[in-house]
């Protein structure tokens, strides 16, 4: 990988991981707020420990390839979404449920209740990571990319990647349209306990910088160096765009 793109690689992830301490902190200095009490402590810092870890996982895709840094990315990757989304859902569901509960039941939805939604998202991809790295372990090739000057490029693949890959997209595009539909759902709660104009937006925004590198990868292929700074900046304005739609507002507010 190109000197620049990793060095540029580094200071924007050393900088995300900066933004998830501060909002860490902000969360915990100001936990008794109702705005934040209301969001759910617990999973909005176990969105920021997803987010942690994506970060990472994000900046070993502008680094020197090997065959351990391509299976740390790949289960890197898989934690820092799945935590992030999955904590997302579970604590837009608890509001959800709460504001809509008609008959005045008496539900239990507690942050270990839900945690429940989020290890079953987590055990069904890890379970695609399990098989997939017992099966088809990824390695190291060079066959087919190049650099911008010509020169052939190494970087990751499996026998069967593709049918990896799509495996591990259908839960997780079937996460997003979940959040989506329960924030859709709650969109008309009182402005004071309402995140789900803020949800959506943060999910529009990541999807969006998702489908456009995803794209753009693709068209790029045979240009690894290309390739890889799309990736890398567009889960990375994706994923930092997303913490700061969801964090920002209620920070403010307690100022």
């Amino acid at each position: 990988m190109g000197d620049p793109l990793t060095t540029a690689g580094i200071v924007f992830t050393v900088v995300a991981e900066l933004v998830v301490i501060y909002f860490l902190v902000e969360v915990s200095h100001f936990q008794k707020r109702k705005v934040f009490r209301a969001a759910s402590l617990f999973f909005l810092r176990l969105v920021l420990l997803g987010a942690a870890i994506g970060f990472g996982a994000n900046l070993m895709v502008v680094l020197p390839v090997s065959k351990s840094s391509c299976v740390i990315y790949s289960w890197l990757s898989w934690i820092g979404f799945t935590l992030v989304f999955g904590g997302l859902y579970a604590k837009t569901y608890r509001i959800w449920k709460i504001f809509t509960n008609s008959k005045l039941e008496v539900l239990q939805l507690g942050d270990g209740k839900l945690l429940q939604t989020t290890l079953a998202i987590f055990s069904i991809d890890g379970i695609l990571m399990i098989l997939w790295h017992s099966i088809d372990t990824p390695y190291v090739t060079t066959t087919g990319k190049y650099y911008e000057d010509g020169k052939t490029a190494e970087y990751c693949t499996s026998e069967h990647e593709n049918v990896w890959l799509t495996l591990y997209l259908i839960p997780f595009f079937g996460l997003l349209i979940g959040l989506s539909f329960v924030s859709f759902r709650i969109r008309n709660l009182q402005s004071k306990f309402n995140e789900s104009k803020q949800l959506a937006l943060a999910i529009y925004h990541f999807t969006f910088c998702f489908i456009v590198s995803l794209s753009l990868s693709i068209a790029l292929h045979q240009f690894l160096e290309f390739q890889a700074a799309v990736r890398f900046f567009g889960i990375y304005v994706g994923e930092l765009g997303l913490l700061c739609i969801i964090y920002v507002p209620k920070i403010w507010l307690c100022y």
